[in-house]
């Protein structure tokens, strides 16, 4: 649905944010490639409105247009 992209400032990490609309259909979370990842996390929409705010309307209302959202480069932050 989304990708994003930032070099963080003080820890000096390129970090890219992949957002997926999907469904919970069973399993486990794994990281298995600790050297590469960091963290994954299924999260509720409301809360995903919270950590991204640089979507001026809110990830629950592109989900509900079932809308996508094209490729942004955040800069360093």
């Amino acid at each position: 649905m989304a990708v994003n992209e930032f070099v963080h400032r003080e820890k000096e990490e390129h970090v890219i944010l992949l957002t997926f609309r999907a469904e919970i259909a069973g399993g486990e979370l794994e990281i298995t490639r600790p050297d590469e990842i960091l963290n994954i996390a299924w999260v509720e929409l409301n809360r995903a409105d919270a950590l991204m705010p640089y979507y001026p309307e809110g990830i629950s209302s592109i989900v509900a247009k079932g809308a996508e959202v094209t490729y942004f480069d955040e800069g360093r932050i």
